[in-house]
């Protein structure tokens, strides 16, 4: 093990008593090495564990020539401690450090008997010797997973909200019929585009339990892919149609007349998908 000779410095603070050691201020040890040269302190770091847990911090240790160096250190616990407490290691190799102790004081003042006030004992079960960091990061673990099962109760109510909400749509109508009856009243008004969505939209309410009127066209497509995989090629058609909706939409806001050819086309298609899907083509 490699030694040192250290002074111990502290730095001049406004408002602090000069060279006097207190919880938390920094303190630097000027060190020249015994016999050897000083060794690339780059790879060098507070071995531990520590007499007192988390009761030294060092900021940098730096070179200053050959044969000396500096480190810049706190004490977060009042009492007296030897530069020799304080060693650096970079894992095979140490540096240990000489010199006078350390007497830190603590910056609360003592109670009327002369002793220092007890700490602030833990409202847990649980001790403080971890850093600080550890227990926000299980802080916030633990305020995760929390978050993450509420999100998913709140999910799951909300689709069985959704699902009794299709009772609404019920009918002594078969799916397809009321399609078709839609159909025949929106015909004596020139197809209005929002009865013929409409009609369309309760449809696959009923034929595939679908919630066609509370969600978007792509949580719909998705709710659709999670809860019926097997009906990919419905999924796949349903989409081209919700987004031909979505492109007629645009062009007109409350018929399909603008274009004659593709309404009568488009019509077909929401009856070709309609008898595809009963005959279980699709």
């Amino acid at each position: 093990m490699s030694s040192a000779n250290c002074l111990i410095e502290v730095p001049a603070v406004k408002g602090l008593e000069d060279n006097a050691v207190t919880v938390g201020r920094h303190v630097v040890f000027k060190c020249r090495m015994n016999a050897e040269a000083v060794p690339d302190l780059q790879s060098y770091y507070l071995k531990k564990p520590l007499p007192v847990p988390n009761s030294i911090r060092v900021f940098s240790v730096q070179q200053m020539d050959s044969d000396s160096f500096e480190v810049n250190l706190t004490f977060y616990q009042a009492g007296e401690y030897l530069p020799n407490q304080v060693i650096l290691t970079d894992g095979v190799n140490e540096l240990n450090m000489i010199g006078d102790s350390v007497k830190v004081a603590s910056v609360i003042e003592a109670s009327a008997d002369g002793k220092s006030p007890e700490a602030y004992k833990s409202i847990l079960p649980i001790g403080m010797g971890m850093p600080v960091l550890y227990w926000v990061l299980a802080a916030f673990v633990l305020i995760s997973a929390v978050y993450l099962i509420w999100a998913y109760v709140t999910r799951i109510n909300y689709y069985r909200q959704l699902k009794e909400g299709l009772k609404n749509y019920s009918s002594p109508l078969t799916p397809e019929d009321q399609f078709y009856k839609a159909m025949r009243m929106a015909e004596k008004k020139e197809f209005p585009l929002d009865e013929v969505e409409r009609a369309f939209r309760v449809y696959v309410l009923r034929q595939y339990s679908l919630p066609m009127f509370e969600l978007t066209d792509k949580r719909i497509l998705r709710y659709f892919k999670h809860n019926f995989p097997r009906y990919k090629k419905v999924r796949q058609e349903l989409q081209k149609i919700l987004q031909e909706f979505e492109t007629y939409r645009g062009l007109a806001q409350t018929d399909l007349n603008s274009d004659l050819n593709s309404k009568n086309i488009f019509i077909k298609k929401l009856y070709k998908f309609i008898q595809l899907a009963k005959e279980g083509v699709l």
